[in-house]
Parts: C-alpha cells; structure tokens; sequence
C-alpha cells in the first residue's frame, strides 16, 4: 500500500459505519463514526472529499470463503510470512458503495485489516473473476512448492492474460485488433507524410533550380564586352591574358594582364599595377 500523509483525512468504510482517521502524536487516531447512509452527500464527507490528500478505504470482513461456497467474483488479497489469500465473497453492496464513493469525486481502495486503526498495515485486495482467482490460487500453491518464484510469476502473468474469462477474453482481442488497426493507420500516415514531404521538398528544390538558372541566362556580356573592348583592339589591344567569372546575380568580374602599362583603366576598373587591372561589369536591368 502507498503511504498516506499524516496531515491526510482517512475515511474507513467498515460495517455500514463510515469512520474518520486522523493522526495525532504519530498515531491514528478515531475522530468520528457515523452511518455510511448519513455520511453520503452530507457536509462532512463533501467537505473532507475536496481534499487532494483524503484517502478512502472499504474494509471488507474476510469470513466468507469463496472456495467454499462456490461464489463467483470475490476479494482476494495476498500475505506474506506464510504467503495466504485473504478471500471475500463479492456482495453487491460492495459495489455499490464503491460507486457512491466515486460519485462524491474519490476511490476506495478495498482492503482487509482487524482494526481501522491498522489500515496501513491492511491486506490489499483487488476483485477477480473465478478463473482470476483459480490461477492466483495455482499460484500461491507453485509459491509453496519447489519451482522457483520467476517462474511461478512468468506462468501467473501468462495465465492471467490467456487463460482468462471468454467475456474478457473477447475484450482483449478486440482491443488488439484496435491497436493494430491504429498502429496501421499510424504508419500509413506516417508514410504518407513521408512522401508528402519528399515531394515538397523536390518541389522547392526544382523551384531554386529553375530561379538560378533564370538568373543565370539573364546575364548579358555586352556590358562587359565594352568594357574590355576599351583595353584596345586590333593592333592597338593590350591584354595578355583574361580571365572572367561571374555571380547569379548577373556581375562579371574580369582579371586583365595587359602587354604595356598604363596609366589609367576604364570605367569600372582599377590598376592593380601599371599592368594588371580589375573590372567589374554590373547587370543590366531589365
């Protein structure tokens, strides 16, 4: 069981009695007992049930024997030093308080303890079906036996799982079949996503593709070409070598290496030295 907190109000359902616990000098300690049909929607337990830290537990009288008596659903909790089961017949006054707990905005835990004052110390007990409660007590009797514990609870999980009710047993390969359906559906749609995305991107790739190259052929050199052609030409012309490259943005850019020096370079250019010069040739616009 959880610790409770000890500012924590704690309410134990026992007997038709509904019996407020609360902790003074380290002990629990009773503050108020009252019929459960008095203390249902009355002031005190509405009040108390707005508390985040007030805990409620339901504590059943394990006379009954369901083994014995041939019922069906009941109670069974699980102690230690010597393992045993701690086994009450399910009653439907069981659930219904149960029910009207949770219609107050809180849960009740089930539990088994001689006296209120001991809950904490109170055997836990969860409600099992008949073939739940067989292969629990296949189990405790494995428990006692030779075979070791990691075994006896790999076969308790299995058995629980595959050897169960046919009504739960319908439920749960329902919601396999959900489950698979919807992991399917996630990862069609994932895949779908996938492509989705691919395709996109193709698309904006293309599309800066189909941008440069428009920015490229938009270059036009006669700008340039006058430009160079201002180094002279025919006999007259004084370059060397020449050497050009240009941006998408439609500049060209030119490194001349002239045969005789000169004092001054064209428009757009400038010496490096009496024979190397420096050109750039803007876009025209359009």
């Amino acid at each position: 069981m959880k610790p409770v907190s000890p500012n924590s109000e704690v309410w134990i359902i026992q007997d038709g009695q509904a019996i407020l616990l609360c902790k003074r000098e380290n002990i629990w300690q009773q503050e108020l007992s009252t019929p459960f049909e008095e203390f249902l929607g009355s002031a005190t337990a509405l009040s108390s049930f707005t508390l985040p830290e007030t805990s409620v537990f339901l504590s059943l009288d394990p006379i009954d024997r369901p083994e014995m008596n041939g019922l069906g659903r009941c109670w069974v909790g699980i102690e230690q030093d010597p393992p045993r089961l701690r086994q009450v017949a399910c009653k439907p006054l069981h659930l219904e308080q149960i029910t009207q707990i949770q219609a107050m905005g809180k849960s009740a835990q089930a539990i088994f303890t001689s006296k209120p004052e001991n809950f904490e110390r109170a055997t836990v007990l969860k409600l099992l079906e008949p073939v739940e409660h067989q292969h629990v007590r296949d189990w405790l009797k494995n428990q006692k036996s030779t075979e070791s514990a990691s075994w006896c609870n790999v076969r308790l999980g299995t058995a629980l799982w595959v050897k169960t009710e046919r009504s739960y047993l319908h439920l749960r390969m329902v919601a396999i079949a959900c489950t698979a359906l919807a992991l399917l559906a996630m990862n069609v749609h994932a895949q779908q996503q996938l492509r989705q995305q691919a395709l996109q991107t193709r698309q904006l790739i293309a599309n800066e593709h189909s941008k440069q190259v428009a920015k490229t052929n938009s270059i036009s050199l006669s700008p340039w070409a006058t430009q160079i052609n201002k180094f002279g030409q025919g006999n007259r012309a004084n370059l060397q070598a020449l050497h050009i490259h240009w941006n998408s943005n439609g500049e060209v850019y030119s490194f001349a290496q002239l045969d005789r020096e000169r004092k001054r370079a064209p428009k757009g250019c400038k010496l490096l030295s009496a024979i190397q010069a420096e050109c750039t040739s803007e876009a025209q616009k359009p």
